[in-house]
């Protein structure tokens, strides 16, 4: 169905032209009820700025002509209908399409809407999708506003969007921004995407035509193995994990053409979802990833449906063979290994050097936006290219660790910022990122190369604490645990020695240093931008942590690419205290508690998903002139919750100087959201204690 026009259709010149637009009309979009049309509210959603009516997603992966031949161009329609119950409901008028890569030749066809006011009048939408600057500032993004929506108004479109480069469809998510009356996903699968069929692993690629090895990260690319390219001779049928609620489930219709369940190519298979009321998604941060937390639908391929068995030992063995030829021994790459490395080097001391060479190749999933993504058929070739992916440099330092004597190998991981590991999903696209495990004096020890400026020894958070699939003796794999890490592994130490004049201005030197999961993300984040923005953003997070009206300037940067150092950075702060009558005072602890705004909500619907086990230390000196003493000086204080978090707080008196220390522990990165409401009275205690005041007299303000 098309959406309505919207158009005045003026005035009709025969009967049955009138009767075949208002047909159409009414196909094209759905007539709002009465109780839709006066609704106020919605009981199971109070205090809701909207609701949706209706969602409807259908994808179509059907062979449709293009150019003068036919090739796949798959599809994606939507049709929403949104009840405005607020003020703030009127912000869904503006509807953003989905984003995808430059250079997809995305089609957009079909986008119609209209505004339905309370009183059944209708505005129709006429205008066309503009270009806007996305967010996150790199590209542009396709939105279009509904005309004159009102509180009561039901906004309602349709699109549809056509490209070679729409992804596939890999889940079904059921809550969404909003309360969701009416819920309706449909796939229209084509055979060719029905039946795939899985690369030979015995056959080495260096044998044949150059081809790019399968698998690689989503965002980092390349490598050895994967969750499966599929070539003549082994299908795969299509298979779903769902988590649904009671009473929904996935239905699929086979059509004309299909053979014995399966669709070939002269069939179709629809796939099909209708759920009702749906509560909205939890709007919080710091939740864990969604699919594994909300209802959802995982689909997958697999030549072992329902047989978890069978499918781990046959596609780990098979993935193990991949990347074993990925790694292969190289005459070139042992040369390079003799030159990096000395025959009298300890062993730790020839790691080191190893993972050192690996992580200095060029990253391409970490350069700046519009690098292009490394192509290598070997970690040899990575080498001599001097540039490949996050996963083909741990690739990289596994083969030069084994030409180096070591028991190494490759393990593939989730990226846990995105993705958990699902077991009932028998799918190795589960696992896009890869670290290295070696066998260094007779224990195991994990290595993130991939992640450049990840510390030696240690694993960017994203890979800690999470199930994957790991190479082992005898030619087979394994899922495996990696290890996480400890709170001082990653610990922010800020650092106030600040200049009391005798007016109450306050100024001077503040510096901030980083170890572990924090000093990794500054330093690549300066590795996908230039000074001057780098810069700025210091600027801002150091802002962002001082009372209002401190001016900040940086300086200094210190051991920025070199990570087995702390990173430092150096700035200069101004402002003023608060006071009067010859009293200045300021907050004991001037940096923002850790976590302020992860607490500023009174309740939880998930758990809390703080990524790492961190430290945090702060100490402020302030020095003053004489005649200028120490008035009130906040107590020493310390708590602790469970055995997940603690804080001490100590404040020093001196004839012209006050000292403030507080550190603080997150032993633990996840809560349960039955926990939140203890963890913030605990927090909140704190936070109380850091905004108490020094006050200082025999200031001249």
């Amino acid at each position: 169905m098309k959406p309505h026009p919207g158009r005045n259709i003026g005035r009709i010149l025969a009967l049955t032209v009138a009767i075949s637009l208002s047909l159409t009309a009414r196909a094209q979009f759905t007539n709002p009820s009465q109780d839709e049309l006066k609704m106020t509210s919605q009981p199971d959603a109070p205090g809701a700025p909207a609701i949706y009516l209706e969602r409807e997603v259908i994808n179509d992966d059907g062979i449709q002509p293009h150019g003068g031949e036919t090739i796949p161009i798959p599809s994606y329609s939507s049709h929403v209908r949104i009840k405005v119950l607020t003020e703030e409901g009127k912000k869904y008028a503006q509807v953003e399409l989905p984003r995808l890569p430059d250079g997809s030749n995305l089609n957009v066809d079909d986008v119609q809407g209209r505004t339905i006011h309370a009183d059944g009048s209708i505005v129709a939408f006429t205008g066309k999708p503009e270009d806007k600057p996305s967010p996150d500032g790199k590209g542009t993004i396709k939105v279009f506003t509904l005309p004159d929506a009102q509180v009561g108004s039901i906004l309602e479109y349709r699109y549809k969007l056509s490209s070679p480069a729409l992804p596939p469809v890999s889940a079904w998510i059921l809550p969404a921004d909003l309360y969701t009356r009416k819920l309706h996903y449909l796939w229209k699968i084509s055979g060719k995407e029905l039946l795939k069929t899985k690369v030979d692993p015995t056959v080495d690629p260096a044998a044949v035509a150059d081809a790019p090895p399968a698998g690689g990260r989503g965002g980092r690319g390349g490598g050895g193995g994967g969750g499966g390219g599929y070539a003549p001779g082994q299908s795969a049928t299509l298979s779903w994990a769902v988590y649904l609620p009671k009473g929904v489930e996935v239905n699929q219709t086979m059509q004309p053409g299909g053979v014995d369940g399966i669709a070939t190519n002269a069939g179709m298979r629809t796939v099909e979802l209708n759920a009702r009321d749906i509560a909205a998604m939890p709007g919080e941060d710091n939740a864990p990833p969604m699919v594994g937390s909300v209802y959802h639908v995982v689909f997958y391929y697999s030549p072992y449906p329902g047989d978890s068995n069978e499918f781990w030992r046959q596609e780990g063995a098979d993935w193990n063979k991949k990347e074993d030829r990925f790694v292969r021994q190289d005459p070139a790459l042992t040369a390079a290994v003799g030159a990096i490395i000395g025959a009298s080097d300890p062993e730790e001391a020839k790691l080191k050097k190893i993972y050192t060479a690996a992580m200095s190749v060029n990253n391409t999933d970490l350069a700046k936006p519009g690098t292009p993504p490394a192509t290598a058929y070997s970690a040899a070739q990575v080498w001599t290219n001097k540039t490949g992916t996050s996963n083909q440099i741990a690739e990289l330092f596994v083969a030069m660790a084994r030409i180096a004597g070591f028991k190494a190998y490759i393990m593939a991981v989730p990226n846990r910022a995105t993705n958990i590991f699902l077991p009932e999903v028998l799918s190795l696209d589960q696992f896009p990122d890869k670290i290295a495990i070696v066998n260094v004096a007779g224990k195991e020890q994990f290595f993130d190369p991939g992640e450049r400026y990840c510390a030696y020894g240690h694993l960017a958070w994203q890979h800690t604490a999470t199930r994957g699939i790991r190479q082992i003796e005898g030619g087979t794999s394994n899922t495996q645990e990696t290890p996480g890490e400890s709170y001082n592994a990653s610990i922010t130490q800020r650092v106030a020695d600040l200049q009391l004049t005798a007016n109450g201005g306050l100024s001077g030197p503040v510096t901030l240093y980083f170890t572990g999961s924090p000093a990794l993300t500054w330093r690549q984040r300066a590795l996908a931008t230039d000074d001057a923005a780098l810069h700025a953003e210091l600027a801002a997070e150091l802002q962002r942590m001082l009372p209002a009206g401190m001016t900040v300037q940086v300086g200094a940067i210190d051991n920025l690419t070199n990570p087995e150092q702390k990173l430092g950075v150096h700035y200069i702060i101004k402002g003023s205290t608060a006071g009067s009558g010859g009293h200045a005072s300021f907050p004991g602890d001037l940096f923002e508690p850790p976590l302020a705004r992860v607490f500023a909500s009174d309740k939880r619907a998930n758990p809390l998903y703080l990524h790492y086990s961190h430290q945090v230390q702060d100490v402020v000196r302030v020095s003053f002139p004489a005649g200028i003493s120490i008035d009130t000086l906040p107590a020493s204080s310390s708590d602790k919750f469970q055995q997940s978090s603690e804080y001490t707080y100590t404040t020093a008196g001196a004839p012209t100087s006050v000292t403030v220390r507080r550190n603080f522990t997150i032993a633990d990165a996840v809560f349960p959201a039955a926990e939140y409401a203890s963890l913030k009275a605990y927090y909140s205690k704190m936070e109380q204690k850091s905004r108490e005041n020094v006050v200082l007299k025999g200031v001249a303000n």
